[in-house]
């Protein structure tokens, strides 16, 4: 049993998808591309630590209570 005809016609399909996937993958970069390029603004906007008064590296009040929990491997 001879598969010879077989191969062409699947691997004119492999390449019809691998084509169909370059060409996704191109316009997917170039919507991206110009989405960047046009000047809108993100959808939302980044929050500054002091925006939600922070001082130095800390948030939150001072006397909060705080649980620390430690794990030591003895191995």
């Amino acid at each position: 049993m001879s598969r010879k005809g077989h191969g062409k016609r699947g691997s004119s399909a492999v390449w019809a998808v691998t084509a169909a996937a370059v060409a996704l993958v191109a316009v997917l970069i170039c919507a991206s591309v110009w989405s960047a390029r046009s000047g809108r603004a993100p959808a939302g906007e980044a929050v500054r630590d002091a925006d939600l008064g922070a001082v130095g590296n800390a948030i939150g009040p001072a006397d909060a209570p705080v649980t620390v929990v430690e794990y030591m491997d003895y191995a």
